[in-house]
């Protein structure tokens, strides 16, 4: 599970933060932007991989505005290794949108209705954002894929699937070890890509062949 916090700060930032046990407990958040302090950001929206490891986060950012806050563009915080780590961000949308040309609502103008985001299934099959900005003079959505350009290493995925006190206790986390004693040890649940704490049955047969 995943969660976006906006921080109590005079700038808004994107922070992240994780659950690993259905939400009862949560890592201390992060923040993912890297955008100037004096600009702020909104609007984010978040996808994950099927295996935890690719973690997408896309936003509004204000970091090329030229001073009156009125332009945005769209920016890309990404993780490779389940949110522990994150990169530079990205800048998705080609040119800067004027705010003053968003639609204006009762509770002022309003540009993100339109804002999404799927996750890249595979190196294969991409990921695509989807937002609303306003290149051609008035507020029209467009879209940007989003490849995945590194794999999980064993090490993101334990730290995804075990706690703090399983990953300090080897005979549970550990390469070699079978916590739910299926008969397939951490690394070969990893290369499966299935639960190491849940038993499915092992996918492993004998077979012989008679003469």
């Amino acid at each position: 599970q995943a969660a976006l916090r906006q921080a109590a700060t005079t700038t808004p930032v994107i922070l992240f933060t994780k659950s690993i046990d259905k939400g009862r407990t949560w890592s201390t958040p992060a923040r993912v932007n890297d955008t100037p302090p004096d600009r702020s950001v909104f609007n984010p929206a978040i996808a994950v991989s099927p295996d935890g490891q690719h973690v997408t986060i896309a936003f509004y950012d204000k970091r090329h505005d030229t001073g009156d806050g009125l332009l945005v563009d769209l920016y890309l915080a990404e993780s490779f290794d389940g949110g522990e780590t994150w990169g530079p961000n990205l800048r998705l949308s080609a040119v800067s949108s004027d705010l003053m040309l968003a639609p204006l609502t009762p509770s002022g103008r309003m540009i993100g209705d339109y804002h999404g985001i799927v996750p890249a299934l595979n190196f294969d099959t991409p990921g695509v954002v989807v937002w609303v900005d306003t290149r051609t003079g008035s507020a029209d959505a467009f879209s940007v894929s989003v490849d995945r350009t590194a794999g999980t290493t064993f090490e993101a995925w334990r730290r995804l699937r075990f706690s703090p006190g399983e990953l300090a206790n080897v005979p549970v986390s550990g390469e070699a070890a079978d916590p739910d004693l299926d008969g397939l040890p951490n690394v070969m649940e990893y290369a499966l890509g299935r639960d190491p704490k849940r038993w499915e049955g092992s996918p492993l047969h004998s077979a012989h062949e008679e003469r």
